[in-house]
């Protein structure tokens, strides 16, 4: 996950990393941008997977089909293994084969007697073909596979990235060496409804929303795992989770012409005296204009080392997943693709049960508390209203709150909502009609879908919180039919 201020070269470094040609003209990030391809994190240029539905995801190392197929092969290799060190007679020696030719995958060769082997699917079989003939150098060597996360550094948008932060990620802290850290950060602009709006009243310096980021992601340590003051011969964890790298972009243009390594090792510095000191593992400094370019940066090819150094320390690689949990996985993927972004609990249950086998109540919440660690879904048991849906796309939930979180400029805007927007952006009130309006073209065509729901993710989060309100008569209304959105 990319973090940072704004405009301190995120997305440039980004494309660093997958070896994308640098563009000077690179507009900001708005909200958080999420890549739906996984990319392989290695010491070369990682090298990203397709989007398209026309790409061939089956062959996908993380992919459902390929985790099936390599466990055939696996399987099939320790047998022959077996064979080769203790030969015998087989009780199936006499066993003949069915007309048509050798056993295969789809072929039942099995006697009379034996209970009948459901066919293994074609796509699989054909992958266990293609596997079988792959050879391979280095049989323990585990590929390590990423989704990218570019957060928007702009203020802004703070209030929603915790709903996104996750502990299992490995977080690149970004700052732009060619600002004072001492320096007050420069006045961010915000769109307002008929004029931009500059934020004169933050005091906060550069090195200021250094520790905001930091203590963001300090903040999703329990409590019971933080370092104390403890002698040093205590037990501590190998690796203390989220781990943080430190990148300092513009190393070309480092501020007053200062050496960038020594300015970059300061600040390094300076960061490890705090009390999440322990989760800032190492910093690189990098100039991202020779990306895509022949001449590598140096700084660039040792950053994809130590981040794959470290995503071989995490612990979840050392997890065992259910082959069924990764079918499970496509099938959201697959319901995504067909155009709902969001499900009710009870069709995740049905999908798991009758799609993937897992009739299993505990199986069936431990999976989903996984893929909601990985932000793969979106799902919160906190209360009743959160329970009940499923968010498949995380994407589309991030765009359904920035819709919420930015003011439109007028012309974009429906003249009948004027009011309700100049409400918003002078007093920070939101009604409820002019969500539902805002949504209504993000959400899909069923008609008992429950806003409300949203509404308590936002409450959950401190975007939204309750504002009583009166009509003409003077009698209360429904404290959900306005909410007071946080300045």
């Amino acid at each position: 996950m990319f973090i940072g201020q704004g405009q301190s070269g995120k997305t440039s470094l980004k494309r660093s990393l997958i070896g994308e040609e640098f563009n000077p003209e690179e507009c900001s990030t708005i909200g958080i941008e999420t890549d739906p391809s996984y990319c392989k994190v290695s010491t070369e240029v990682w090298k990203m997977g397709e989007a398209t539905h026309e790409r061939d995801s089956s062959m996908e190392p993380i992919s459902f089909e390929r985790h099936t197929a390599q466990y055939i092969v696996n399987s099939l290799e320790k047998n022959e293994r077996r064979k080769e060190l203790k030969p015998s007679p087989s009780r199936y020696d006499n066993v003949h084969e069915k007309k048509g030719g050798p056993c295969s995958l789809n072929n039942n060769c099995v006697s009379s007697g034996a209970p009948k082997v459901k066919a293994v699917p074609e796509e699989i079989a054909s992958l266990v073909t293609r596997l079988l003939q792959v050879v391979r150098v280095d049989e323990d060597k585990d590929e390590i596979f990423s989704t990218l996360w570019d957060f928007g550094g702009q203020s802004v948008y703070y209030s929603t990235h915790p709903l996104f932060l996750t502990r299992g990620a490995i977080y690149l802290l970004v700052y732009n060496l060619n600002r004072d850290p001492e320096e007050k950060s420069i006045s961010r602009v915000k769109r307002g409804l008929f004029k931009s709006i500059k934020d004169v009243l933050s005091k906060k310096s550069n090195m200021d929303y250094l520790n905001f980021w930091m203590s963001s992601v300090s903040s999703l340590v329990p409590n019971s795992e933080k370092p104390h003051e403890t002698p040093s011969t205590s037990m501590q964890p190998e690796l203390l989770q989220p781990p943080v790298i430190l990148v300092f972009t513009h190393a070309d243009k480092p501020h007053k012409g200062a050496d960038p390594e020594e300015l970059a090792r300061e600040i390094f510095g300076n960061l490890k005296e705090k009390s999440y000191g322990k989760q800032i593992l190492d910093f690189f400094v990098v100039d991202n204009t020779k990306s895509g370019s022949k001449e590598e940066c140096e700084g660039v090819i040792r950053l994809r080392k130590g981040v794959l150094d470290t995503a071989k320390k995490l612990p979840q690689l050392k997890e065992v997943i259910p082959i069924k949990w990764l079918k499970f996985e496509k099938a959201v993927k697959e319901t995504v693709e067909h155009g709902s972004k969001w499900i009710y609990i009870e069709d995740a249950e049905r999908i798991a049960r009758e799609v993937c086998g897992i009739s299993n109540e505990e199986q069936f919440l431990a999976m989903l508390n996984l893929l909601h660690d990985q932000r793969i879904l979106i799902h919160f048991d906190d209360t009743r209203e959160l329970n009940k849906i499923v968010i498949l796309d995380p994407q589309w939930l991030i765009d359904v709150f920035k819709e919420v979180i930015t003011i439109p400029p007028f012309k974009k805007s429906k003249k009948e909502h004027t009011e309700q927007w100049k409400k918003l952006e002078k007093r920070g009130i939101l009604e409820k009609r002019l969500l539902e309006d805002l949504w209504d073209p993000l959400l899909d065509t069923r008609e008992n879908f429950d806003v409300d729901s949203l509404i308590n993710m936002m409450e959950k989060f401190g975007l939204l919180c309750p504002w009583p309100s009166s009509d003409e008569s003077g009698s209360p209304k429904h404290c959900q039919q306005q909410k007071k959105y946080p300045r």
